[in-house]
């Protein structure tokens, strides 16, 4: 950064952000139509960035992203540091761009199908409503942070993942 050819603390650069992202958003979309309905959530956030590191060796697993770019005696070109062992990483104190990721996400948090069935066929069985549905949350995840969830707090990715949800369900009234 600082032009002398040379990679040291000289170089070091002040980022103006942080995990706190500048704007979250929300956008909920629905629709019926012949009985069926559907609605879908989006969430969202821009303007964050995180410090990606994990408990690796010994006593964790590297990232197949970081082990594949990874610096060896055999690839002096790669893109990537050389592997570490969590008590032993040369970097630690000496943050760097290289594990900064774009935290700018955007969920679809859920979406619901649902049909309503017409009242008329359902008499003879003293139901006056039924409809029945299926949803699913946490479907697709759009992010530059990769492997691990934007949301999270922890930068050393060991909150687990937001799980995928399928319900089914059945609403009746009587």
């Amino acid at each position: 950064m600082n032009g002398d050819g040379k990679i040291d603390g000289d170089d070091r650069v002040r980022s103006n952000k942080n995990k706190e992202p500048r704007m979250v958003a929300g956008l909920t979309l629905g629709a019926a139509w012949k009985g069926f309905d559907i609605m879908m959530l989006f969430q969202g956030a821009t303007g964050g960035e995180m410090y990606i590191r994990t408990w690796s060796g010994l006593q964790g697993n590297y990232l197949k992203s970081y082990y594949d770019k990874r610096w060896t005696p055999e690839n002096p070109n790669a893109n990537g540091p050389r592997t570490y062992d969590r008590e032993n990483q040369y970097w630690y104190d000496n943050l760097n761009t290289y594990f900064v990721r774009n935290a700018n996400y955007m969920h679809l948090k859920n979406i619901e199908l649902g049909y309503t069935f017409a009242s008329g066929s359902l008499q003879k069985a003293s139901i006056s409503k039924l409809r029945v549905y299926t949803n699913g949350s946490n479907l697709f995840t759009i992010d530059g942070v990769k492997n691990a969830d934007p949301e999270q707090r922890s930068k050393d990715i060991q909150d687990f993942p937001l799980r995928r949800i399928f319900n089914f369900g059945v609403q009746a009234t009587f």
